[in-house]
């Protein structure tokens, strides 16, 4: 994957919003306000995932609309509780992409579920430790990010 697209993933701010109060997730960074998430939601994990824009192809908003739909129904009949959200770049250089942050959702699970939505990248978090950005290709690979 491009060098540059990584980076913008890195970069990039993921807000959800929980009873009035927007928290912003940055990668490489922890957040007591996500460790306190976690600790409600009683899991040690989570993931920030979108079904939009698969391969970072820009869609249509009907098109985004649709694969989002498509994984909240999928969250949902997997019963992950999970807070809206959405993802972009600090800049507004790339139309902000709606987002789930998902409790309870191992590494592994999320792997195939962005691998089956096409995307590539997400966001994992472990209570009290860094947002990790992990890069769908090279977990394929068997590479770590």
């Amino acid at each position: 994957m491009d060098q540059q697209l990584v980076n913008a993933y890195r970069n990039a701010h993921y807000v959800v919003e929980d009873s009035g109060q927007k928290i912003v997730i940055k990668v490489g960074q922890s957040s007591h306000y996500l460790d306190a998430l976690l600790k409600r939601f009683q899991c040690r994990c989570a993931v920030f995932i979108t079904a939009s824009n698969p391969r970072s192809m820009l869609l249509s908003e009907q098109e985004n609309r649709d694969n989002n739909d498509r994984l909240k129904q999928y969250l949902s009949k997997n019963n992950y509780h999970f807070l809206c959200g959405f993802g972009g770049g600090p800049g507004g250089d790339w139309p902000a992409e709606k987002s789930f942050l998902v409790f309870g959702m191992t590494s592994d699970s999320a792997d195939n579920l962005a691998a089956g939505f096409e995307q590539n990248a997400y966001l994992f978090i472990k209570l009290t430790e860094k947002v990790q950005l992990r890069i769908v290709e090279q977990i394929a690979k068997g590479k770590t990010v």
